[in-house]
């Protein structure tokens, strides 16, 4: 028993956090995505942040926009969407998640650049576990649905 209390705490400590902040997300990402999309980026900001909080606020809480972000009703969930412009034509939203006692620590990164006809959305998710989601990003750019939301 002594040698499987061993091995557990060795696997813990190897174990690292996540990113806590969207520059150590967007620099250790697992992989980038990118997609165009045909309209501006102003209306690609609009329609990702929507659906990603649509679909991250869990079993259909309430949001609340904080200073940029939007913030599920659920405490548990601590799920953020924080959405941001970075300048006339660009935006960038980043998916983080707390739970207590950690910090909070950051899921994905969309970027979106470019101008009218020519806008381009790259997505920085955290591990291949995560590019299911990166799935959902081309499916609501391509006008789709998204049945289900599930996190893991």
């Amino acid at each position: 028993m002594r040698f499987v209390v061993i091995i557990f705490i060795a696997l813990l400590s190897g174990c690292t956090g996540l990113p806590e902040s969207i520059g150590e997300l967007q620099t250790n990402s697992h992989k980038t995505f990118s997609f165009n999309a045909d309209i501006s980026p102003e209306k690609t900001y609009e329609l990702l942040q929507k659906e990603m909080v649509a679909c991250y606020a869990y079993n259909g809480e309430l949001t609340y926009p904080v200073a940029g972000s939007f913030i599920t009703s659920s405490a548990q969930a601590g799920m953020f969407v924080e959405g941001s412009k970075l300048s006339s034509d660009e935006y960038q939203i980043a998916l983080s998640q707390q739970v207590e006692p950690y910090p909070r620590g950051y899921l994905e990164l969309v970027r979106i650049t470019g101008e009218v006809g020519q806008t381009t959305v790259y997505v920085y998710p955290l591990n291949r576990f995560w590019e299911r989601h990166v799935k959902r990003i081309e499916t609501w750019l391509e006008g789709g649905h998204v049945d289900d939301c599930r996190i893991w």
